[in-house]
C-alpha cells in the first residue's frame, strides 16, 4: 500500500528538518521541503511559499501604561526570529502591524519571492488587503474623514510590500489553540513587551 506524504503548515518544529509535521488549523497540505534564500533555509510549501507566523502583543492595551511587543517566527531555532519591543505607540494593533512589515523585510533581504504570511489578526489582514485601497485613494482617511488610526505602521508596511518582487499570502490562524507556529510568535511577542518594558525600545 502506498503512504501519501503530507505535513501540516504551522509548526515548524525544527528549520533543518524538512520532514517535520507543521500543524494548521484548516487541514493539511504537501510540503515541499527546505529551500535555501541567502544563507538560510526556509519550510516552503507545495505552491512555493515560505512560511512565517507573526504576532503583537500588548498589556494594558488602550491605557497610558500599555507595553507592546512583536514576535517574527520562521521556524524553531531560526536565526531570523524576532523579539522586539514595539517602536511608537503601544498597541497590539501596532504590534502586529510592525511584526509583519518586519518579516517581509527579513524574507525580501534573503531574496524569498513568495511568502505567505500567518497571523491571527483578521483586522490586519483585512486592513491590507482590502481597507488600505480606500485610504491611500482617501490620502489616508476614513470614510467619515477621520485620520486612519496607525497611519505610520500602516504606510511603513505598505512600503514594504512595494519594495521587493515578492508575492505576499495573508493567511488567517487561529489564537491560542495550540498551533505551535502561532504560540511560538506569541511568546516571542510577549519576550518584545518585556523588552519595552525595561526601555530597551527602539
Amino acid at each position: 500500500m502506498t503512504t501519501k506524504k503530507t505535513t501540516k503548515r504551522i509548526n515548524v518544529d525544527n528549520d533543518t528538518n524538512p520532514n517535520k509535521k507543521l500543524k494548521e488549523d484548516n487541514g493539511e497540505i504537501p510540503l515541499k521541503g527546505l529551500s535555501k534564500y541567502g544563507d538560510h533555509n526556509f519550510h516552503e510549501d507545495h505552491d512555493g511559499y515560505v512560511h512565517v507566523f507573526t504576532d503583537g502583543s500588548c498589556e494594558g492595551n488602550g491605557t497610558n501604561k500599555a507595553v507592546a511587543g512583536l514576535g517574527v517566527y520562521f521556524g524553531e531555532g531560526h536565526a531570523l526570529n524576532v523579539a522586539k519591543p514595539v517602536s511608537g505607540r503601544a498597541t497590539n494593533n501596532c504590534g502586529e502591524i510592525q511584526a509583519s512589515t518586519l518579516a517581509i523585510q527579513l524574507a525580501g533581504d534573503c531574496g524569498v519571492t513568495k511568502l505567505c504570511i500567518n497571523t491571527d489578526s483578521q483586522f490586519l489582514i483585512k486592513s491590507i488587503t482590502d481597507w488600505i485601497v480606500g485610504w491611500k485613494k482617501n490620502n489616508w482617511k476614513l470614510k467619515t474623514g477621520k485620520p486612519v488610526k496607525n497611519v505610520v505602521d500602516f504606510k511603513a508596511l505598505d512600503s514594504m510590500t512595494a519594495k521587493y518582487p515578492m508575492t505576499i499570502k495573508w493567511n488567517y490562524v487561529k489564537a491560542h489553540c495550540g498551533i505551535v507556529g502561532n504560540e511560538r510568535a506569541d511568546a516571542l511577542a510577549k519576550q518584545g513587551g518585556d523588552m519595552y518594558r525595561n526601555g530597551l525600545r527602539s
